[in-house]
């Protein structure tokens, strides 16, 4: 059934349960170079429309009338829990979830239209198309001068960019347009996105096949205080790069039950098109050393979202010449709303006086350990079967928002790691590289052949004040005595905010890690000898 609305009173309608066709996307391919490097992987936007809905009637002197197909922003945050979410300033205002932060949108190609697109998709939900700062809700950057369009993409744009504002509409969002489709060009303009000021998290919703040279991009999705975010595919098993590497947060799909129009959860069920599986050539990171499937390698998905385009999500694009209204699923959905989450859950510990989160390091090492926190998916299939507990078509499963936000605020690292032989430092726990550190006794060099030595303060001596350098300054690396290899550490984190002497009471040495190496563990985490 498919009901009218007026712009101004939006009652949506059910997602049609219509056979749908695909979208017309790119196929991914990949030409390798001798060194199994891909000179060019081209990676395609993983959605899927169910239907299209011509433009809006504004006939007859009266308000017009539009019909929206796909479940809104009110229908998903109630099922998911994100209505739940909420914060109040000293004012004791309301905040609007996710201000503060930035959230990074990586897509291929140009889309002129996306702040059109962005506030007419705004109005019948009663969405600002401001930022919690009163600033337009989405900025541009383009990676070269002139970038041609091309249709499919900026439909994946439009998606993208109002699902990360309808769920964290405080959130700021900045929109990066890859010069094409190619992996190298997405992956450069991955690069620009998270070094800008206040991204949290980058959301990626596009993929292309395994290939033989991809651990060597990996190192593209670390940045301290960022998390990225991916759909796994929408083809099925296998899951695609970059979902697959080890630093990002893979979104698998579902298909989503609803109880209408409040948008009440009903049931959920594995999306058979929903990417996943076990990766060719990314090995088990320490974070899933709970799962038993795929043996040594990295499984994916990590989480789930709805994506079944038959429940799909309501999208307004420009993106074929005229205004229109689609009902879009796909992978696509999930990873700009995760992302979102994120985001609220950084402006809760930004709040609470903490530093944010961290990808690989603080979310996924969190999201493994709160099971209690997800909609665990046990019937479906992508080929593989979703079953209880961890499967490879759901990952864990899709968010109870307010606990997955709620322990993500409250989320604190831990980890023992040993010092190697003649030096005083750390080895990563995530990466296995080596973390540049020091101690009241004087700073150190790399802990590895090759790897480039990043300075850190100590900020604490046992029973007495700091008394080397004041805080912030760069030390030069020295050597240390050799006694001090194998001494094991303990990392934890703490409010960068904190005064280092407060954050760190303790009669044990500890000192601050201003930058580390591996650019996996948090700028102001503690370092202490255990």
């Amino acid at each position: 059934m498919v009901t009218q609305s007026t712009v101004q009173d939006h009652v949506s309608t059910p997602p049609t349960k219509a056979t749908h066709a695909h979208f017309e996307r790119l196929e991914p391919r990949q030409l390798l170079s001798a060194s199994g490097m891909p000179d060019m992987v081209e990676c395609s936007p993983l959605l899927v429309v169910t239907s299209g809905i011509g433009p809006a009637n504004h006939g007859g002197g009266g308000a017009g009338t539009v019909i929206i197909p796909g479940y809104t922003p009110a229908q998903m945050a109630h099922a998911y829990g994100i209505d739940q979410l909420g914060f109040t300033g000293k004012d004791g205002k309301p905040i609007l979830l996710g201000t503060g932060q930035t959230i990074a949108i990586v897509d291929a190609y140009a889309d002129p239209n996306i702040a059109t697109e962005l506030a007419t998709f705004d109005s019948p939900f009663s969405i600002s198309n401001t930022d919690g700062n009163g600033v337009l809700a989405v900025t541009t950057f383009m990676m070269a001068r002139k970038i041609p369009t091309n249709s499919g993409w900026a439909l994946e744009t439009a998606l993208d960019v109002e699902w990360a504002h309808a769920i964290a509409p405080g959130a700021h969002i900045l929109l990066v347009e890859a010069k094409s489709s190619s992996m190298a060009d997405l992956i450069a303009a991955v690069d620009y996105a998270k070094a800008q000021p206040n991204v949290v998290a980058v959301s990626m919703s596009w993929g292309g096949k395994e290939f033989s040279g991809e651990t060597a991009y990996d190192s593209h999705f670390q940045q301290m205080g960022v998390t990225f975010l991916s759909a796994s595919g929408d083809y099925g098993a296998p899951a695609e790069y970059p979902s697959t590497s080890p630093g990002v947060i893979a979104v698998g799909g579902t298909s989503l039950t609803l109880g209408l129009p409040s948008g009440q959860y009903v049931s959920e069920t594995a999306w058979n098109d929903s990417g996943g599986g076990i990766s060719l050539y990314e090995s088990k990171p320490s974070y899933q050393g709970s799962v038993t499937l795929g043996g040594a390698s990295r499984t994916n998905p990590d989480v789930a979202y709805d994506a079944d385009p038959a429940t799909g999500v309501a999208v307004y694009s420009l993106a074929n010449g005229r205004g229109k209204w689609y009902q879009v699923g796909g992978t696509s959905i999930g990873a700009p709303q995760w992302a979102a989450l994120v985001a609220t859950a950084d402006q809760a510990r930004v709040l609470a006086g903490k530093a944010p989160l961290n990808g690989a390091q603080d979310v996924l090492t969190a999201l493994y350990g709160l099971p209690g926190d997800f909609h665990d998916i046990i019937s479906g299939s992508n080929g593989y079967s979703a079953g209880p507990g961890y499967d490879l078509v759901t990952g864990l499963g899709s968010p109870k928002a307010n606990l997955v936000v709620q322990d993500l605020a409250a989320f604190s690292a831990t980890s023992t790691v040993m010092a190697p032989a003649g030096v005083l430092g750390a080895i990563s726990p995530v990466t296995g590289m080596a973390v540049a550190s020091s101690l009241p006794m004087g700073p150190v060099s790399a802990a590895a052949p090759g790897v480039q030595a990043d300075f850190a303060t100590p900020f604490a001596q046992s029973g007495s004040a700091p008394d080397l350098m004041p805080w912030g300054e760069p030390m030069q690396p020295a050597p240390v005595p050799a006694e001090t290899s194998g001494t094991a550490f303990r990392i934890e984190d703490f409010s960068a905010s904190d005064p280092p002497a407060a954050a760190a009471p303790s009669s044990l040495p500890r000192v601050a890690l201003d930058v580390l190496v591996a650019g996996d563990v948090l700028a102001g985490s503690v370092l202490e000898i255990v």
